[in-house]
């Protein structure tokens, strides 16, 4: 019984050949991993697999006989020189007979009364116990009480082979039989396991769909927020496009109006100088007039009052009056609001 480290050649299923230092070893019958019989020059063996290691473990079963017995049978061919057969005494009572002449009187023993018969010569089986059995080659010595050196005989290889047949025939079925696994503990115990495992994975699973579904609701957030924002953006866009339009539009609007204030402050200048001129024109003539009136004032009588006169003319003496050509009213030569003297009421 032992662990034993082979190399092996399968010639089939569940036939391995075991290659040994001179060559063929033995003969393995089984699957690997299952229970098989190894039948070889060593005898026959059972033994199992230790799977991923190729170490196999065995228990003899049958074969050669061990060493143990080879001692006894060395010291009984060592003792069988000069050992003497010794049979059991046969102690006997016997009736005498009346003539004792067939037996030799050295033959007969009286031992307590009785009466030991022991042929001279006529049976090889029987020793005397005075006498010496040259037939085993020994000396004229008293027996010393051992045994028959026999070598027991040993059983026929017929049996043998049979033995070794059978057992191939049990490993085979053996082999062969599909032992059922979810009957073992281990199996229940994975079972168990994986039962716990699939739960959890459906924990894990239902917590990633949900996940996965708050993640698609994040999503669809992200993709509405980037949606107002592009709509943000144009809508932005369009404002300051807008904007950059009014902007233009109040940069011509302030350029147009900035020409027309020029041009209305040219206007006006002209207008301011043609007014200007104008009045320095009226001034001319009012001055002409005004020397002229003081020289016809000079050389001619003062005007009657009763003389007429047109409301706003220019008049030469203030105080004076006269009657208005539009009506009968009385128009007095007064300072008007330029600072000259025209008629009015």
């Amino acid at each position: 019984m032992g662990f034993r480290i082979r190399k092996s050649i399968s010639l089939g299923k569940g036939v391995r050949v075991n290659l040994g230092k001179n060559g063929i070893s033995s003969v393995t019958f089984g699957k690997r991993g299952a229970p098989h019989v190894t039948v070889g020059k060593r005898g026959t063996y059972v033994g199992t697999s230790i799977p991923g290691t190729g170490i196999s473990y065995s228990q003899k079963i049958s074969g050669k006989k061990s060493s143990a017995s080879k001692p006894a049978k060395n010291k009984t061919k060592a003792s069988s020189p000069t050992a003497t057969a010794q049979l059991p005494i046969v102690t006997q009572q016997l009736e005498t007979p009346a003539s004792p002449s067939f037996f030799d009187t050295g033959s007969m023993v009286q031992t307590n009364g009785s009466t030991i018969l022991c042929p001279e010569s006529t049976s090889p089986d029987f020793v005397s116990p005075n006498r010496t059995n040259t037939s085993f080659g020994g000396t004229n010595t008293p027996p010393s009480g051992g045994k028959h050196a026999k070598t027991p005989k040993r059983p026929g290889s017929w049996k043998r082979w049979i033995v070794i047949i059978l057992v191939a025939v049990v490993a085979l079925a053996v082999g062969n039989m599909s032992a059922d696994p979810t009957q073992s503990n281990q199996y229940k115990e994975l079972q168990q396991q994986l039962t716990t495992q699939k739960r959890q994975n459906g924990k894990l699973q239902q917590q990633v769909d949900e996940l996965n579904q708050k993640l698609d609701d994040i999503q669809d957030l992200k993709d509405q927020l980037d949606q107002q924002k592009a709509e943000q953006d144009s809508q932005q866009k369009q404002l300051d496009q807008q904007k950059s339009e009014q902007e233009q539009k109040q940069q011509e609007q302030d350029q147009k109006q900035q020409e027309q204030d020029q041009r209305q402050t040219q206007l006006d200048e002209r207008e301011k100088n043609i007014a200007q001129r104008e009045e320095a024109k009226k001034q001319a003539q009012e001055q002409q007039l005004a020397q002229v009136a003081q020289q016809q004032q000079s050389q001619a009588p003062a005007a009657t009052s009763f003389d007429r006169a047109h409301g706003g003319a220019f008049c030469s003496t203030a105080g004076a009056t006269a009657q208005s050509d539009r009506s009968a009213s009385i128009l007095t030569c007064r300072v008007a609001s330029d600072g000259r003297l025209r008629w009015g009421h």
